[in-house]
C-alpha cells in the first residue's frame, strides 16, 4: 500500500488464463523429438504430460498503479510532465519501497506457503496464490515499517 504522502492512491492486479491449443505441450515435444516414440523416456513424457495438462495453462498478470493527479500535479511536472513526467514518478515511488519489500519478503512469502501446505492444490496453483497473496502484502508491510521512526533511512 503506498505511504500517506505518495502520489499512488491504488494497486491493482488482474491475473487471467489465456487461451490456447489443447495440445501445446504434446506439440512442443513432437516438433522437438529425436527419439522414437515407443522409446521408454519418451513414453514416460508423454505419461506426464497426460497428467499435467490441466495445470499446464498460460497465464498473464497485470499490475495496475493508480496515481492522484492532485498529490502528484507538482512533482509530475518537476519530472518533465505529462506521460513521461508521470511514469518518472511512479518508478521513484516504487523504487522507494523496492529495498524494504527485498528485505522482508521472506516472511511472507514463507508464512504463506505454511499456510496452505495442507491444502492439496496443484504446485503452479499454489504459486499463484502464494505470489498474489504476498506481493501487496508485502508492499503493505513495508510502507507501514518504512513509517517507523528512523526506518525510513535504513529501508
Amino acid at each position: 500500500m503506498p505511504r500517506s504522502p505518495s502520489p499512488v492512491s491504488r494497486i491493482a492486479w488482474i491475473d487471467r488464463t489465456v487461451a490456447q491449443p489443447v495440445d501445446e505441450l504434446g506439440r512442443y515435444l513432437r516438433d522437438g523429438l529425436r527419439l522414437p516414440a515407443s522409446h521408454p523416456g519418451v513414453r514416460s513424457y508423454l505419461e506426464l504430460l497426460d497428467e499435467a495438462g490441466p495445470a499446464a495453462r498460460q497465464h498473464e498478470t497485470f499490475i495496475a498503479l493508480q496515481i492522484d493527479a492532485r498529490r502528484a500535479a507538482g512533482a509530475i511536472r518537476r519530472a518533465g510532465g505529462r506521460e513521461a513526467g508521470a511514469v518518472a514518478v511512479l518508478l521513484r515511488e516504487l523504487a522507494a519501497s523496492s529495498y524494504a519489500v527485498y528485505v522482508i519478503h521472506i516472511f511472507p512469502v514463507v508464512g504463506l506457503q505454511l499456510a496452505l501446505a495442507p491444502a492439496p492444490l496443484p504446485p503452479l496453483a499454489n504459486f499463484a496464490l502464494v505470489t498474489l497473496a504476498a506481493l501487496p502484502l508485502c508492499f503493505a508491510l513495508a510502507s507501514g515499517l518504512r513509517r517507523l521512526p528512523g526506518a525510513g533511512r535504513v529501508l
